[in-house]
């Protein structure tokens, strides 16, 4: 998948939370498309700490080429 087909994906209105799952075998959940960013041909995911809305828990960059497929799932 390139960087435009992905940030297309991301920008649905609404937005369709996506699993991704990686050529290692793991799975890696989007659910807000404000959490996730491009940059070249890697994605940045991160979560917000519970309550705390400038806190960031985890941070992540997955290169485009590492993940085997997304599959969009129900809306929480």
């Amino acid at each position: 998948m390139n960087p435009t087909q992905f940030s297309e994906l991301l920008g649905r209105d609404p937005f369709v939370p996506l699993r991704l799952h990686l050529n290692s075998g793991e799975v890696v959940e989007i659910a807000d498309p404000g959490c996730a960013w491009i940059q070249g041909a890697t994605l940045q995911i991160f979560t917000i700490k519970p309550g705390r809305s400038h806190i960031i828990e985890n941070n992540r960059y997955i290169p485009l080429r590492n993940i085997a497929q997304v599959e969009q799932t129900s809306a929480a």
